[in-house]
């Protein structure tokens, strides 16, 4: 008897645990009718186990019985309390009503238990070795409310499940389905049985509440599910397979001699099995009803002609390329599939939307359901008003688009259908087969994305190739000027060097050549030896650049005093140009390569000087440090950039023409150094003396 006392005990706290549950989901009056029901069919188990246990007294198994009399017709009604108040909110009103409602089930519980009019007394079965109950004159009154129970529960469904929204109208059918289902094994158990003297309900199905108490928590949670039509299918299979379980277990008893004839309660009359009983039993079931299922019920088949569409649309997909393509396709085929009206591909933008969030944020959800009941119970893990604005009415489920970005699973888009036609809502299959659909979408957009880049590298090369070509041959043109430009600047100071050494040779053969003579063709012998030396210093200057990492050598200096020292020796080599110095002496130091800025600057004046072509020539250079910035100004008035590009002016063998022509290396060599020290150099016509002017900045932090 201990084995009976913890299977029922463990009922009792599972199935009162699971209405505790329903309750802390709902947290209405709904949700306390469900938690009254599970109490009050607890404690009905229990009193039916001491009942049978012939532990108590029969003036005490007589109160017990009355009590499980009136505990019965307040789980039953409670039950259709919990139906008719389902999601109906918690109102002052349906409190009220709760109430009075309670008052109602305490006067019937007290004409219950304290009158005989339902349970009169108990008569002792000998054969049986348990008390049996003698009804009083107004059982009739218990047996109208047990067997009205029927309709009322009918009537209230149908009610209350046209006044549910789509989602809510799919629960309440499988709880309704589920409470028909509980009643009427009940009933049949505890009515038509006793009629043929079948006594089998204390014992063999106490756990049917545990199971119904978990169906109900588990429709309560769930958001789609398979037909109605599937489900009493199934309930029919199952009490028909058992049927036959037992058949083949009696078959089996018969043939191996364990006794003679059939018997129909062999399961009720045993409380010890085998463990050969046992295998038949449960490899007879699940084998049955596997078989009748495949036979029976359109679920296998239409999941399998679901799989079948799908895969066929999968196929006839793989040869799109184009999303456009892909949308419209879809569209008119998966409206026709899952008879909607609306289907939609939105892939994601680069920004996540709070749909594609909410699928990476919880990757377990394979659905969104654009449902009053889905937002309210999953609203902590999106924010509502931002759903609401990117999901309209007509988009009633979305599913993610989901693969591998930057080796991590990620939600890249969503697939949205709208409602079913006449209000249906998606079942199981169909929600399985979407979700098989959206991960061929997944990569079938994949693949597009990869041909579109394929597609545009193969249109634009031709486009590319000429682009580059045109390239290269400015740039070999632009060698082939600089080598000319060079070779002529080159070979004009050797020849006039050589010409002047030739004549100094000649002079000093002539012992009465005067000494000033020689020594200005010795200083005109130096100034071209300085220019080839220049040029090749530029030459290779040029090259060192390209080839090699240059590194600077920052250290802090005057630049003040650099400057003016630059200004002072070239106002003495160039008298005839009017230098105007606007150097800030107060620039105090800064931290960069003397060298080579000094060789910018050298540059730049050099060009300036070069240029000019007025009788009053003028330079001007103006340095300041300002807000960390140092910026210095070489301008002058000649003609400034006539005839030349601007833009590719610091361009290498960017050489100008006619007058202006020059090396192209200079300007080059300075834009790498002011490069290095993280500044910028410009070219523009001067505002305050309209010829070039080179503007250098560099952040000094």
């Amino acid at each position: 008897m201990a084995i009976y006392a913890f299977i029922y005990s463990l009922t009792a706290i599972l199935s009162i645990i699971g209405g505790g549950r329903i309750f802390s989901i709902q947290r209405n009056v709904s949700g306390f009718f469900f938690l009254l029901f599970t109490i009050a069919a607890s404690i009905w188990l229990l009193i039916y186990y001491l009942f049978f246990a012939n532990i108590l007294g029969e003036d005490l198994l007589l109160l017990l019985s009355r009590i499980a009399f009136a505990l019965s017709i307040i789980g039953e009604y409670s039950l259709i309390l919990y139906i008719w108040n389902f999601h109906k909110g918690n109102t002052a009103q349906a409190r009220r009503n709760s109430v009075y409602i309670l008052c109602i089930f305490v006067i019937l519980s007290i004409f219950y238990i304290f009158t005989g009019g339902i349970v009169n007394s108990l008569v002792f079965d000998a054969e049986a070795n348990t008390f049996r109950e003698i009804y009083g004159p107004l059982v009739l009154i218990h047996s109208i409310l047990t067997i009205g129970f029927i309709p009322l529960l009918i009537t209230a469904s149908t009610i209350r499940i046209r006044e549910q929204n789509s989602l809510n109208k799919v629960r309440l059918k499988m709880i309704a389905l589920s409470v028909g289902v509980l009643m009427g094994t009940l009933i049949f158990l505890q009515f038509i049985l006793p009629m043929f003297d079948i006594w089998i309900f204390e014992k063999e199905v106490s756990l049917l509440f545990v199971l119904f108490v978990a169906s109900i928590v588990y429709i309560t949670k769930r958001y789609y599910f398979s037909g109605i039509g599937f489900g009493i299918g199934k309930i029919i299979i199952y009490g028909c397979v058992f049927l036959l379980t037992v058949l083949i277990l009696n078959i089996a008893r018969f043939i191996f001699g364990q006794g003679t004839g059939l018997s129909l309660g062999y399961w009720i009359d045993k409380d010890i099995y085998s463990f050969i009983e046992v295998f038949i039993s449960i490899a007879s079931f699940l084998i049955l009803e596997r078989f009748f299922s495949r036979i029976f019920l359109s679920v296998t088949s239409r999941a399998t002609e679901l799989k079948m569409r799908i895969n066929s649309l999968s196929e006839d997909m793989s040869g799109i390329t184009r999303e456009n393509e892909l949308s419209q396709f879809l569209s008119n085929r998966v409206k026709q599939i899952f008879k909607t009206s609306l289907f939609e591909i939105r892939k994601s933008d680069g920004t996540y939307s709070e749909l594609e969030n909410f699928f990476n944020t919880y990757p377990k959800e394979k659905a969104f359901i654009n449902d009053m009941v889905f937002i309210e119970e999953n609203g902590k893990k999106f924010n509502k008003s931002v759903m609401n604005m990117e999901l309209n009415r007509d988009q009633f489920i979305a599913l993610p688009i989901s693969g591998m970005w930057n080796g991590l699973p990620n939600c890249y888009g969503v697939i949205l259908l709208g409602q079913k036609s006449f209000g249906d809502f998606y079942d199981t299959e169909e929600i399985s087969a979407l979700i098989g659909l959206s991960f061929s979408v997944g990569r079938q957009l994949k693949y597009i994305d990869m041909y579109d880049k394929i597609r545009d590298l193969s249109e634009n090369l031709d486009k590319k190739v000429d682009e580059k070509t045109i390239e290269y041959n400015d740039l070999l043109n632009r060698q082939k000027e600089f080598i000319s430009v060079i070779s002529h600047e080159i070979k004009a100071p050797i020849a006039n060097a050589i010409f002047q050494a030739d004549s100094i040779i000649y002079d000093l053969e002539d012992a009465s050549f005067p000494i000033e003579t020689l020594k200005q063709e010795l200083s005109l012998l130096n100034k071209e030896l300085i220019k080839t030396g220049e040029l090749t210093t530029k030459l290779f200057s040029v090259q060192y650049f390209d080839t090699r990492s240059v590194a600077l050598f920052r250290e802090r200096i005057q630049l003040s005093q650099l400057l003016r020292t630059e200004y002072e020796v070239y106002s003495r080599m160039y008298e005839q140009v009017h230098f105007i110095n606007l150097i800030d002496e107060d620039m105090g130091f800064v931290k960069i390569d003397k060298i080579q800025f000094q060789q910018v600057i050298t540059n730049l004046l050099q060009n300036a000087v070069k240029f000019l072509d007025k009788k009053d020539s003028i330079i001007l250079i103006e340095a300041y440090k300002k807000k960390g910035v140092l910026s210095v100004t070489i301008e002058d008035n000649g003609r400034g950039f006539q005839g030349m590009n601007v833009e590719s002016l610091f361009d290498r063998y960017t050489t100008g023409s006619g007058e202006l022509l020059g090396l192209g290396m200079g300007l080059y060599l300075c834009k790498k150094i002011i490069d290095m020290h993280g500044g910028t150099i410009t070219a523009s016509t001067g505002e305050k003396l309209g010829g070039a002017k080179f503007s250098i900045k560099i952040p000094l932090n």
